[in-house]
């Protein structure tokens, strides 16, 4: 379902995509919009991929902070400081999508080799750039 595929779920069980859909049913505007949970989500649309009613929750959680903000919940600064984070993280999704799929052309040169430590290290291997650091 899309809170058993939601990695914020899993770091937070707090953070529950169909908690938060029922409580906007419910009309808990307010308790939605004051809640830090709407800050959690990733933005990842793993919640999307897996929903069986076809929800695009990660759209929904956009709106829900932009309303927040703009009904005095949460500072402006802290809705733009999220979409930084959220373009940086469609950044680097985008550039291991590339590595994946072998189309490493189109990818940026620092996130490539940034991708590429990272998995090295996820594998046991120490990536170049950590070896030389280490001599």
């Amino acid at each position: 379902t899309c809170t058993a595929g939601c990695p914020a779920f899993h770091a937070d069980h707090e953070y529950n995509p169909r908690r938060i859909i029922r409580m906007i049913l419910l009309g808990m505007r307010e308790e939605v919009l004051r809640s830090p949970a709407i800050w959690l989500c990733h933005q990842c649309y793993a919640c999307s991929a897996n929903c069986p009613q076809d929800v695009d929750f990660s759209h929904i959680m956009m709106a829900i902070r932009e309303i927040a903000v703009e009904a005095g919940y949460h500072p402006k600064d802290r809705l733009e400081k999220v979409e930084e984070i959220t373009l940086l993280a469609n950044e680097f999704r985008r550039d291991c999508i590339k590595i994946l799929t072998g189309d490493e052309d189109l990818a940026d040169d620092a996130i490539l080799e940034h991708v590429r430590n990272t998995v090295q290290i996820a594998r046991g291997v120490t990536p170049p750039a950590a070896e030389k650091a280490n001599d």
